[in-house]
Parts: C-alpha cells; sequence; structure tokens
C-alpha cells in the first residue's frame, strides 16, 4: 500500500523508513531534526490527539450510513439514525483501535473518546447560542434540515416546491451537512446546533494535523501547531463556521481525507481505512463538486502507485477503494446521484441534465464576465474583499496594492459568501510572499546549491510537492475558481510553497514566519469579525423574540423568502400567521425582524420596541 512518493519521514541514505520500526528514532544523516520525546503513560499525546480526531470523522460517516439503512427501512423518527450511528461509530472505532498497530490501553481510550463526547457537548452549546446569519444556511440548508425533521425521506419522497421554498435544492442537491444537521436537532431540540459539525470537523483537523506534523515531519510543538493551525483555520472554514455552509466544511473534509491518506500509504495500516472510509462516505456527499475533487484525488494516489510500480498493491486498494466508492456514491448518495440520474439524465441535476439551472451569472461581478478564467481568478484574488457585483461609488475596480486594507474591506469580513478577495485583506500579499519564495528556492538550488538540504527531493520535500500539486490541480479543474468558498484548497498554495522552501534552505526557514504571520493576521481578522457580528446578531435575535414573546398580540410574518426562520419564533412560542407576500400583511404596523422578515401588528408599543421597517 505504502509508496515512496508519499514517504514523510527523512530519508537515510536516499533508503526510504517504514515507520513505526525503531530505526524511526534513531538520527537522520540528511539532517538534523529534533526528536519528538516518548509519549508518558499519562500525557495526552501526539498519537491520543490523532485518535481524538479520528472519531470525529468515523461518527459523521457512520451518520450517514445509518440514515441511508433508517429511511430505506422507512423509519421516520431521526432519534434512530442517531442511536444506530453510535453503534457505527463504536464499532467501527474499535475495528480501527483493533487492526491498528498502535493501539492503546483500555484507559486510554476511554479518556480519548470521553474527551471527544465533552468536545461535542461543548461545541454544540456553543453552536447553539449563535444563530445562522447566512442566505443559503438558512433558505436551504437549514429549511432542508427542517424537512427531515419533518419526516421528509429523500430516498422515497419528493418535496412539493409550490409548499415548500427552495423545494428544488433540497430535492436534487447532495445533502451530508442537511442530514446530520437533521439528526443531531433530533436530539438537541434546536437546528442552531447543527453548526456543531463544522466546529467538530475544524478541531479534528487541528489534532490530526498537529500529529501529523509532529510524528512524521518531526516538527517542533510551537511550529507542528502553526502550521495545523494555519492549515485547518482556512479564511472559509472561518467565515463559514457559524453557518450552514457546506464550502468549509467541504475544505474541512477534504484536508481531512489528505491526513487519513498520508497515514494511510505511509503506515501501511490496514486500521486507516475506517476513517478513510468514513470520510469518503461524508464527503462525496457534501456538495457535486466534492465528487470531482475525490475522483481527482484518487487519480493523484493512482499516479503514484504506477510511478512506482506497486502493481499487486495498486489492484488490491482500488478494489477495496471502489467499493468504499460504491456505497458512498449509490447505496448512501442514491440521492442525488442516483435519482438525478434516472429522473433528469444526469446525476448533477440542476446544475446540469435536462432543465438545467444556471445559478453564475446571477452571483458574478460585472467586471469579471469579459474575463477568461485565468484572468477572473487573479483579478479576484488581487481584488479587495468584497461581496457586491460592482464596484461601489465611482470605483472602476477593485484591484489594490498587496498588503493594504481598507475600512470597507474590514466591514466586509462579516460575508459569508465573499464574491472578491475571498481569502482576506492579506491574502494577496501572502500569495506575493509565496512566490518569492518558491522564487528564491528555485535560484538558491540553481545558484547556490550547498545552501540547500541534502538529499534535495528529502522524503518531507516530496510529501509537500504531491499535496501542492493536487490542491493546484483541484483548483484548476474547478470552472469558477475565482470565487474563494468554491476553491478553498487554494488558501493552501503559499502556505505549501512557504513550507518547501523553509524545508530545503535554512536562510528561508528563518524568514518563513514574515508570510505566515501575515497568514495568522489574515485569518484572525475573519474570526474576530465573524464571532463578533456572531454575539452581536444574537443578542439582537433574542432581544427581538423576547420582545414579541412578551407583548401577546397577534402578528403577520413574510419571511421574505428564508422560512427556515419560523422555528425561531416556534422555539419562544409566539404566535403568528405566516404570509406568503408583504402584500399580505395586515396589520396597521410594520417592524423588521432578523434582519430581513417583515411582521405586521397594531400594537403602537410593539412598534416602538422592534427595529422598524425603512421605506
Amino acid at each position: 500500500m505504502a509508496s515512496p512518493v508519499l514517504r514523510c519521514h527523512h530519508d537515510r541514505g536516499g533508503v526510504p523508513e517504514l515507520p513505526g520500526r525503531e530505526e524511526q528514532s534513531q538520527s537522520h544523516t540528511d539532517r538534523t531534526v529534533t526528536a519528538v520525546s516518548p509519549q508518558k503513560a499519562d500525557s495526552f499525546g501526539p498519537r491520543d490527539l490523532l485518535d481524538w480526531g479520528l472519531t470525529t470523522y468515523i461518527f459523521f460517516g457512520a451518520l450517514l450510513l445509518a440514515f441511508a439503512l433508517v429511511e430505506m427501512a422507512g423509519v421516520a423518527d431521526l432519534r434512530w439514525v442517531f442511536a444506530l450511528t453510535l453503534v457505527f461509530t463504536a464499532s467501527a472505532k474499535g475495528l480501527y483501535y483493533r487492526l491498528s498497530k498502535h493501539r492503546p490501553s483500555t484507559k486510554r481510550i476511554l479518556v480519548i473518546e470521553g474527551a471527544v463526547i465533552t468536545a461535542f457537548v461543548v461545541l454544540g452549546l456553543v453552536a447553539g447560542m449563535f444563530f445562522d446569519l447566512s442566505y443559503d444556511g438558512r433558505a436551504y440548508h437549514q429549511e432542508g434540515m427542517i424537512q427531515l425533521l419533518g419526516g421528509y425521506n429523500p430516498y422515497f419522497d419528493v418535496l412539493d416546491g409550490t409548499h415548500v421554498p427552495h423545494a428544488i435544492w433540497i430535492n436534487y442537491y447532495a445533502k451530508s451537512i442537511e442530514i446530520s444537521g437533521a439528526v443531531i436537532a433530533s436530539v438537541t431540540g434546536s437546528v442552531e446546533t447543527a453548526k456543531v459539525q463544522n466546529l467538530m470537523f475544524l478541531l479534528a483537523n487541528l489534532a490530526v494535523g498537529f500529529a501529523l506534523l509532529r510524528k512524521h515531519f518531526a516538527f517542533s510543538r510551537f511550529r507542528a501547531t502553526a502550521f495545523a493551525a494555519l492549515l485547518a483555520l482556512n479564511p472559509v472554514v472561518v467565515y463559514q463556521m457559524l453557518s450552514n455552509y457546506v464550502d468549509g466544511q467541504l475544505y474541512s473534509l477534504m484536508l481531512a481525507m489528505v491526513y487519513v491518506v498520508i497515514f494511510l500509504l505511509d503506515e501501511r495500516d490496514a486500521a486507516w481505512l475506517v476513517p478513510f472510509a468514513s470520510l469518503v462516505f461524508y464527503f462525496v456527499n457534501i456538495k457535486f463538486t466534492a465528487v470531482v475533487y475525490y475522483v481527482a484525488i484518487l487519480g493523484l494516489v493512482l499516479v503514484a502507485h504506477f510511478l512506482f510500480h506497486r502493481t499487486k498493491e495498486l489492484f488490491r486498494n482500488i478494489v477495496v477503494v471502489g467499493l468504499i466508492s460504491i456505497v458512498a456514491v449509490v447505496v448512501i448518495g442514491f440521492n442525488p446521484y442516483v435519482r438525478n440520474t434516472l429522473d433528469h439524465g444526469h446525476p448533477f441535476y440542476p446544475l446540469y441534465g435536462n432543465d438545467r439551472v444556471d445559478i453564475m451569472p446571477a452571483q458574478t461581478p460585472k467586471e469579471l464576465f469579459p474575463m477568461n478564467n485565468a484572468e477572473r481568478l487573479v483579478y479576484s484574488m488581487l481584488s479587495e474583499t468584497s461581496n457586491d457585483l460592482e464596484p461601489q461609488g465611482d470605483k472602476q475596480s477593485r484591484l489594490k496594492l498587496p498588503f493594504t486594507v481598507s475600512l470597507a474591506e474590514l466591514k466586509n469580513l462579516t460575508t459569508t459568501d465573499a464574491r472578491l478577495g475571498g481569502f482576506g485583506p492579506l491574502f494577496s500579499g501572502i500569495l506575493v510572499l509565496g512566490l518569492l519564495f518558491g522564487a528564491a528556492l528555485a535560484v538558491l538550488a540553481w545558484l547556490k546549491p550547498g545552501t540547500i538540504r541534502a538529499p534535495w527531493l528529502s522524503s518531507n520535500f516530496r510529501v509537500i510537492l504531491f499535496v501542492l500539486v493536487g490542491a493546484i490541480l483541484l483548483t484548476a479543474i474547478n470552472p469558477e475558481l475565482w470565487m474563494a468558498r468554491y476553491v478553498p484548497q487554494l488558501w493552501v498554495v503559499p502556505i505549501l510553497v512557504v513550507l518547501l522552501a523553509a524545508e530545503r534552505a535554512p536562510i528561508l526557514g528563518r524568514a518563513s514566519w514574515l508570510p505566515l504571520g501575515f497568514a495568522m493576521l489574515n485569518v484572525a481578522l475573519w474570526f474576530g469579525a465573524i464571532t463578533a457580528q456572531g454575539v452581536i446578531k444574537a443578542i439582537s435575535f433574542n432581544r427581538e423574540l423576547l420582545v414579541l414573546q412578551s407583548a401577546r398580540v397577534p402578528v403577520d410574518v413574510w419571511f421574505d423568502n428564508l422560512d427556515a426562520d419560523r422555528l425561531k419564533l416556534d422555539r419562544y412560542q409566539i404566535p403568528y400567521v405566516p404570509k406568503a407576500s408583504r402584500d399580505e400583511l395586515t396589520g396597521s404596523k410594520r417592524n423588521v425582524l432578523f434582519l430581513h422578515a417583515v411582521v405586521s401588528h397594531d400594537s403602537a408599543a410593539l412598534y416602538e420596541a422592534l427595529p422598524k421597517e425603512k421605506n
């Protein structure tokens, strides 16, 4: 199963090392590294963090499988799905421990799994305190959860678009996030807690990434923490973490897949097939794009096998991965992939196939229309961070100098789907520094080869280069590569270039904290803005709900295409009459709810207490 192209340890005289053997702890001749100190019996070390993170991966894959089996059996209560998920998770994690060459003690297993449960509960409470403020997150992702909670069975039912808003997307799009969110909400009683999945994947990637960098790359604790954080805290992940958008979660799953594949190929341990299968189950069913990315990732791994002539192992792996893929796409993904193909001629309907819907013209900034894809990518990455469809004021262009930040950009950091400059106000500068580091490495290798650590193609270098090429390829194959949330993997490109340069040239390693520092600051800006907005709006929305609850007056509500917000009123037991349009509102006075909905009534006191509708 192992392929030398993915050997993560430092080479000894060009002979690849096999992990899990005593020689791993010996000194290497190609460079001096700080050895990872042995894990104390009572400490929580990298391997424990690794096992902690893997439970999250396994849980969500098990949830999708449990949902498929329960729904196909015609059982409507999602709490049965949750119960079966716990059984599947415990069984799968037990199988992982049984197969693993690094099985911890029973006491340590209980501590690890107890820590997972604790994190799930705590982060679930945190997620439930925040409201999803995004359009897509409420319009059809949260609405999809509500329909699933109400008995919608995607394997047998088709929602009626005349009664269910955004039914076309709920019926025919991939559904991982809706399914997992609905199952979680069936236990907690709140759809807002569904956002815990974003936080758990983020935390799991921090843990697994740290373990990988410590164990296989021999990074110091500080360096491993910094790089694991930068890889996990992709700006798209950060600005969508308190919403039900899927793009940040798509990236988190891709990163998890990369981590697991590296471990799988490097350790040659069958135990890694358990988290790999779990990730595949969830990944290919989160978004149509994920299927394309999954095929591309498999293609890259196959290329590695072909290059090193692992023919017997290649055949065995193709069979195993093929079986996993069939279960993921044909069984779990029966809706959408099989049903869409049978009913509409394409697995990716409604974006392709009969009566396809083109959603992109309405999403594309006007200055991008005359450009080709390459020009759009460059323009977007070098632009101000903005979600507007056209320049504001007298501006004709939104291009800016790298490292400059405007007040307007800072205000735009509260969006969940920035169209231009979607990786943040400092990303253009980070890209420039990445290019400079790559060029500097090439110049040093050409003019001063003595400054480059030998061997040139070290094992670490090969792994990083392999992932870098993969990130570039997955970006290039996306036709809408200009929009950050559609290509979140682009974030890692300058980071990996800097890591490559630092890995081979000590002088560049010492300077690497400049671009990495800017990257950390860029993430901090997003994190601060999104969290602050979440707190402010949570206070504001809860106040509005308490005012309505205490007013005890009949109200009409027009939800303005975001009908999922009705659950907020239901949770506070506020009586209301939903209206299909603004014109149907009957009250003499009108106020705004949740920034968009309109409530009408005849109470002067309520009118003064709630935000007023602007003319």
